[in-house]
């Protein structure tokens, strides 16, 4: 239930004396200060922290472990296979037979 108190009348006197009314009329305007907290303070501390951060450590090593990174090891291990002096036929033996020991070797563990 609503009940009626002089603390709400002694603060909407206090409201409607001059200087209360300037205090008032100066903490409710806006002032821009969103504007200005987001171009000198979240503005500059996102950019640093997209470019330290991100770029630089997350994105390298997400590209050195992940799928990129995996690719362009078994590209270079498959030049390395490419270059063993063998035949034709006794090339692919060689790397059906080396696959089947590595498949058995992780399967064991």
């Amino acid at each position: 239930m609503y009940q009626y108190t002089s603390d709400f009348n002694s603060l909407f006197s206090l409201k409607e004396s001059v200087f209360g009314r300037a205090r008032y009329t100066f903490l409710n305007r806006k002032w821009f200060f969103d504007k200005v907290y987001n171009e000198w303070v979240a503005s500059p501390l996102l950019r640093v922290a997209y470019t330290q951060t991100y770029q630089g450590r997350d994105r390298g090593l997400l590209e050195f472990f992940g799928p990129q990174g995996i690719a362009t090891e078994i590209y270079g291990r498959s030049q390395d296979f490419t270059s063993i002096p063998l035949g034709f036929i006794f090339r692919r033996l060689f790397i059906l037979l080396s696959s089947l020991f590595i498949f058995l070797l992780f399967i064991n563990n």
